[in-house]
């Protein structure tokens, strides 16, 4: 029988300020840095 996934959600607490966090992930320039899966972002 097959079911579909209608629904899905994920939680994660991190212990940073929102303002710490937006620094981390606006800069596009850092997710090499953040992530093996992205080589370059030039």
């Amino acid at each position: 029988m097959r079911q579909d996934l209608t629904s899905d959600s994920v939680s994660r607490h991190i212990d940073a300020s929102p303002e710490e966090l937006y620094d981390i992930v606006s800069d596009v320039t850092r997710t090499p840095e953040l992530s093996s899966e992205i080589a370059d972002v030039r």
